[in-house]
């Protein structure tokens, strides 16, 4: 009996022991995962200090050339930050490791439009009035020529609004407020046939078709190029892809694009297509009906100076968004003024600001910002210059959420337009 007691004994104490061991281990195991936890939520909040430290100062880096920092000087901190050109924008990256831990965020950066003047037009002074017919909106800070506005009626449509402009009119100068030049320093680099070496060619033959491509801004970028016309059909691009025609780019309304960048000479955006693109060409950029372009889509036309036609006038240079499309984003213009053409159609909405020195016609809604040179309308058998029917320059009703361009100069109040990751 006694022996029994004894092993009866020294089992209790066995699994007692275990027990002990089991919480011993599993208290230590929580322990390691709580610290492994703090450490990892540490990383995550430094690469967000990283974002907003390059917020906050965008002039600290220079353009792709990463740079490892030490957030607090204490050795313990450390994240790569980096800055890319991407179209009219940039994009900042903030990344760190510890262990096997990688935590990245990849953000695409702009200008906060409100920051500065709220400009809704700013029609340059040519020594002609400003005429609008029928039901047409102005708001915001307008910048008028010094003969003025008044009202005028068009094939029998007077002005039909109590007030001609909702906001405050100024004098506009016989010459736009220059173009920022950083704003083309990526779309002439590559429109001007260059490539980065650091890119990854594909040559747009070997793509097969219902091709699916998406590649992160943490790596290189994905360059699909053709000296031939490009027809993007049936496609899923995303991410961080340059495509590249030295004739032409057509978009078929089957293909899905999401923040990638076209440069051609010539791009056709083919009517029903939807998606969130930049498209860079020198001669002309066409969108047809119906189409719906994402913020934050541009649509940008870049003709360095001296391209000339064979009589030595300057290429004509023209965007041309039709019927009912939808433009969420930026329309611009570094051409020859005497040969610089957009055409707006009847019921396009363009959300965000439109840049032309050059010539408009406008016949929709711009809900944001208009610069030009002159505006023009064609009704019949008769132009009017200066005239809008029936047309809307709406800044007032422009999103306060709105993130682009700082026209003039390079970015003073950055602001995150959407996350890349």
């Amino acid at each position: 009996m006694q022996g029994g007691a004894l092993y009866y004994t020294v089992f209790i104490s066995f699994i007692i022991s275990l027990i002990l061991g089991f919480f011993i281990l599993a208290t230590l195991y929580k322990n390691r995962y709580l610290e492994g936890q703090i450490k990892r939520d540490a990383i995550v909040s430094s690469v967000y200090s990283g974002i907003n430290l390059l917020l906050s100062d965008p002039n600290s880096l220079s353009f792709d050339s990463p740079q490892t920092i030490d957030l607090y000087r204490e050795g313990k901190d450390q994240i790569q930050l980096e800055k890319q050109r991407w179209g009219v924008f940039q994009v900042f990256i903030s990344r760190a490791t510890w262990r096997d831990f990688h935590y990245a965020r990849i953000a695409l950066v702009g200008e906060d439009a409100f920051q500065n003047e709220r400009i809704g037009l700013y029609l340059t002074d040519q020594g002609k009035y400003l005429s609008l017919s029928g039901n047409t909106t102005l708001s915001g800070t307008c910048y008028i020529p010094k003969l003025g506005i008044r009202r005028a009626s068009i094939e029998g449509q007077g002005f039909t609004k109590e007030k001609l402009i909702d906001g405050l009119q100024k004098v506009s100068l016989n010459k736009l407020p220059a173009l920022n030049p950083e704003i083309f320093h990526d779309p002439g680099f590559y429109l001007g046939g260059d490539k980065c070496i650091s890119d990854s060619l594909v040559y747009f033959q070997s793509i097969p078709f219902n091709a699916e491509i998406k590649n992160s801004f943490l790596n290189h970028t994905v360059f699909i190029y053709a000296e031939e016309e490009i027809i993007l059909d049936q496609v899923k691009l995303s991410g961080n892809i340059r495509i590249v025609s030295e004739r032409s780019i057509q978009v078929n309304p089957a293909s899905c694009l999401e923040d990638v960048i076209l440069y051609a000479p010539t791009i056709y955006i083919k009517a029903g297509f939807s998606g969130k693109i930049q498209a860079f060409a020198d001669n002309r950029i066409t969108v047809e009906e119906n189409c719906v372009l994402n913020y934050p889509s541009v649509l940008g036309l870049f003709s360095p100076e001296g391209t000339e036609t064979g009589n030595n006038q300057p290429a004509s240079s023209t965007i041309k968004i039709n019927k009912n499309a939808v433009v969420a984003g930026c329309v611009l213009f570094k051409s020859d003024p005497r040969r610089s053409t957009i055409v707006i159609g009847d019921g396009v909405k363009l959300f965000g600001q439109v840049y032309c020195p050059g010539r408009v016609e406008h016949k929709g809604a711009i809900i944001g910002t208009l610069y030009c040179d002159l505006l023009f309308l064609t009704s019949g058998s008769s132009m009017y210059e200066n005239h809008l029917l029936n047309a809307a320059v709406d800044f007032n009703a422009l999103s306060r959420n709105y993130v682009g361009l700082n026209i003039s100069s390079g970015l003073t109040n950055p602001q995150i337009i959407k996350w890349l990751n």
